[in-house]
């Protein structure tokens, strides 16, 4: 599978060589605040470990990468999950990387990923209540808030709304 690239940024499959990145990132409760709660080092790891299986596998439903820099500096981790009728993603910036646009470039690739990947589908994503910046993003980047998604009361919902470019 060829990961997507834009010039600044790389994603390439999550693999061995990014447990302790991926593992400090779901720790952090400065990432983790705009998503969940912190997660311990044996949750995170063991959720790594599923992550980099899924990679190897060429039908997973999940897909999880490491985002970098041109210059090859590890930024966040990004993911696409397949369900039954639509895709979820996410998208985690480490601190010092975020508000520099990487959100806006790792959501391009993504939606683009998705219908690649997986056709015509319905692109969903969540965040939790309280980051502006996530929210405004999601505007400007044809999603809509959907009240009818189910989530955690703590969590927002959004809809990609627009077509992908190339169909």
């Amino acid at each position: 599978m060829n990961a997507p690239h834009k010039p600044r940024l790389l994603l390439r499959a999550l693999d061995e060589r990014d447990k302790d990145f991926y593992t400090d990132l779901y720790a952090d409760p400065e990432v983790m605040r705009s998503i969940g709660e912190p997660w311990s080092a044996k949750t995170a790891g063991d959720a790594f470990f599923l992550a980099c299986d899924a990679n190897k596998k060429a039908d997973a439903d999940f897909r999880c990468w490491l985002i970098l820099s041109a210059e090859g500096f590890k930024i966040g981790i990004a993911a696409l999950m397949k369900r039954v009728s639509n895709v979820e993603l996410g998208i985690m910036v480490a601190p010092e990387w975020q508000r520099r646009g990487v959100g806006s470039l790792v959501l391009e690739m993504l939606v683009r990923l998705a219908f690649e990947e997986h056709g015509s589908v319905q692109i969903l994503c969540r965040h939790r209540h309280g980051n502006e910046a996530w929210t405004r993003l999601m505007a400007r980047s044809r999603f809509s808030q959907d009240m009818s998604i189910e989530c955690a009361s703590d969590l927002r919902a959004w809809r990609f709304i627009g077509e992908d470019k190339n169909t």
